[in-house]
């Protein structure tokens, strides 16, 4: 029987443990805390499927259950004291019990110490189920007390803090929430006690059908929205986990005698205990300020636990204090309360994918759209509709390579006033975003250019699911010619030309209802500052030129040369006045390769705010997986995509195309966008789609964050 010490006076905490990975040197550890009549041996049907995902799984049983040390009386009676202080107390003790079995444990075992370059490796991780969560909350909230030596161990390892399905005790939901108008078979008077033992074993572990709408918008769904779109009753189909079982299983499994001894109790504590201990916990990010929380929550369970998952992702999106700690919001879909015991492979592989961060870079709020049936997701930002507004317009942003939707955030203020609202969305494997999976990895890799081309023409399907899906959720206003109204446009930057290219390029395989919804909606579609990926440029022209992120050296976290491109370039006065029209070896001899010594004050003050922003606006570990691969593929598949996106305008015919470049942009990018604007001025098809060329004077490649206002006037005036 394994035991854990985690204090002087002799108690232990037993546990269960996959074991490491066989071969693996970087293998990620997760310790997994039980809920209520359950302990750990619920979590075993996971640790078949560790390995495959390089993870080390640990099951840890509370005090009380099979193993552990039982609460004493005095413990015990201190949780039945009214005294909120008594009650605190106990609670506390269990957060630094916690604490000294993860100090241990890593020791014991010598865990490999976070790696991979992104912190993707190594390391080690806490699950707290149901209301478990209460545990590693208060793990959390004593992280200020803990001893300097424990706190820099801990440090070095704690990665991630899940909260899987909670129950309401660990968040602290006061009494006034609407938990009253949720059924629960335990408090229904017309049921006798067998009954209601029957009955709760169907309620609890239910799959349920809410309302999809609901669902959509959990965290910015209102309380009478919560409580109309819950059922009372699960679906017959399938069936409850819980009757499923055999008496066996029950048995091996379950605890009543630590439920009736402790949990109990620890349920009965006063709301606002815990609402403090959960405060503690993520309201104050000081003490392991990269440490990631990620709320994971089932959309398939039983009603209270859907109010508690609710209540916290509607905190967190409406009223998170700026100094919390970064909280992800992930939807398994399809799933109970029991997804561990009836969806084991299902569930490793999303604990897999949610990875944690070298710079707290996850927002404050996680808006998600849903893109595919898989559970894909991508992260966005909206200012919303203006005010007053009803013919508002609606533009799309789409970033480029390493830099993530953030970098637009100076724009969102200057939106309104020109009546517009602004989108960021973040790709795949950018912060908040559904993680590329490793078929995908090894796809873009492959060198085949079928299976690259498959790759890069789903992420401009992503595009169009996102924008179908914000159109219909967000009722956003159509395109109405007459008056110039509405309508919705997308703009990608710099790299993220490749995915809104990609887009368009299928904008005829969209199905008829998501094709006719666009051609409503959509007005223009804004190419700003491409690089070279973007317009399918071929590596002889750029031969000589200096390619962003084409080294093999690429900067640490926190290095400054990632701003190498956020600087200006006084290229030859009479080329860019002459541009497009201007010959190859014009520009090859136009183009200044070094910025300006000596910027302007402004430009200065901005590159200073960049770089004290940087932890936000860069994600550098996408360099590692797909990003460093993207600027590998063949330009003659990028070449191809803005061939069927641009040449071909029998799919929505008066879509306006814009060609932005900055003049004062990098070589490479300044050189790119004269390459296609030079297309369009000389051999430009009759039937392909209208480009207009715009010069966007005394800009850089960051406009949006160097002149925020004057990038939102110039876009404004396109869109």
């Amino acid at each position: 029987m394994p035991l854990a010490p985690v204090d002087e006076k002799g108690t232990q905490l037993y546990y269960e443990d996959s074991g490491a990975p066989v071969g693996s040197r970087d293998y990620k550890t997760l310790v997994m805390l039980h809920g209520g009549l359950f302990h750990g041996a619920i979590f075993k049907p996971l640790f078949p499927f560790a390995a495959k995902h390089n993870m080390r799984l640990v099951a840890l049983n509370a005090r009380d259950y099979h193993g552990s040390s039982p609460f004493s009386d005095s413990e015990l009676a201190a949780l039945d004291n009214p005294d909120l202080q008594s009650q605190q107390s106990v609670l506390r003790a269990c957060g630094r019990e916690l604490a000294a079995f993860l100090v241990w444990f890593i020791k014991h075992e010598q865990l490999p110490l976070v790696s991979g370059g992104g912190g993707r490796g190594g390391g080690i991780s806490v699950l707290g189920w149901s209301f478990g969560s209460a545990f590693s909350m208060s793990f959390l909230a004593q992280a200020g007390v803990l001893s300097e030596k424990d706190r820099t161990v801990l440090g070095d390892y704690m990665q991630t803090v899940i909260i899987l399905d909670p129950s309401r005790h660990p968040l602290g939901i006061p009494s006034d929430a609407p938990s009253e108008q949720l059924y629960d078979p335990l408090s229904d008077a017309a049921l006798t006690p067998e009954q209601k033992q029957a009955a709760f074993s169907s309620w609890i572990s239910g799959y349920y059908k809410h309302e999809p709408s609901f669902l959509d918008s959990l965290p910015t769904s209102s309380r009478e929205q919560l409580t109309a779109g819950l059922p009372r009753d699960p679906q017959t189909e399938p069936s409850p986990t819980l009757t499923r079982m055999s008496a066996e299983e029950l048995a091996g499994v379950t605890d009543p005698a630590a439920l009736a001894h402790s949990t109990l109790a620890f349920t009965r504590v006063d709301p606002r205990v815990y609402e403090e201990n959960m405060q503690a916990a993520l309201w104050d990010k000081t003490i392991w300020p990269r440490l990631r929380i990620a709320l994971v929550w089932c959309d398939a369970s039983v009603g209270p636990t859907m109010l508690a998952s609710w209540y916290l992702a509607n905190m967190v999106v409406t009223r998170w204090p700026a100094q919390g700690r970064r909280v992800e919001l992930v939807r398994f879909e399809g799933a109970n309360h029991f997804p561990h015991w009836d969806k084991p492979e299902d569930m490793v592989r999303l604990l897999a994918r949610i990875r944690p961060s070298t710079n707290n870079i996850t927002p404050p709020s996680m808006p998600l759209a849903p893109v595919d049936d898989d559970g894909t997701q991508l992260y966005y930002e909206d200012t919303g509709a203006p005010e007053n507004c009803p013919g508002y317009r609606t533009l799309v942003l789409v970033h480029g390579a390493i830099f993530n939707g953030a970098t637009f955030k100076l724009m969102f203020p200057h939106a309104a006033k020109h009546g517009i609202r602004l989108v960021t969305v973040n790709m795949r494997d950018y912060r908040g975003s559904t993680p590329y999976t490793d078929a995908d990895i090894e796809a873009l890799g492959s060198g085949d250019p079928e299976r690259q081309q498959s790759m890069i023409r789903a992420r401009g399907l992503e595009i169009a699911a996102f924008l179908v899906w914000f159109i219909r959720k967000e009722d956003i206003p159509p395109y109405v010619v007459d008056g110039d109204r509405g309508g919705l446009s997308l703009l990608g930057w710099s790299w993220g030309n490749v995915v809104t290219m990609a887009f368009l390029a299928q904008a005829s395989g969209l199905s008829e209802d998501d094709g006719r919804l666009l051609d409503g909606h959509l007005k223009s579609f804004v190419i700003f500052d491409s690089a070279r990926q973007g317009l399918g440029v071929p590596a002889a022209v750029m031969e000589g030129l200096d390619s962003p992120g084409g080294g093999t050296d690429m900067p640490a976290e926190s290095d400054e040369r990632w701003l190498s491109w956020a600087v200006h370039h006084a290229h030859s006065k009479p080329v860019l006045d002459a541009f497009p029209l201007v010959t190859m070896n014009d520009m090859q001899a136009g183009v200044a390769h070094s910025s300006v010594a000596n910027p302007l004050p402004q430009h200065k003050a901005a590159r200073e705010h960049m770089v004290r922003e940087l932890g936000e606006i860069i994600d550098p570990t996408v360099i590692e997986r797909a990003q460093r691969l993207y600027l590998e593929v063949d330009t003659a598949l990028y070449g191809h995509n803005v061939r069927g996106a641009l040449l071909d305008a029998s799919t929505w015919p008066c879509l306006q195309v814009y060609l932005v470049w900055c003049d004062a942009s990098m070589p490479e990018t300044v050189f790119s966008n004269w390459y296609l604007a030079k297309q369009t001025e000389e051999n430009w098809p009759r039937d392909a789609r209208s480009v207009k060329v715009v010069r966007f004077e005394d800009a850089n490649h960051f406009p949006h964050w160097y002149q925020p206002e004057d990038t939102m006037a110039l876009v404004a005036s396109l869109v």
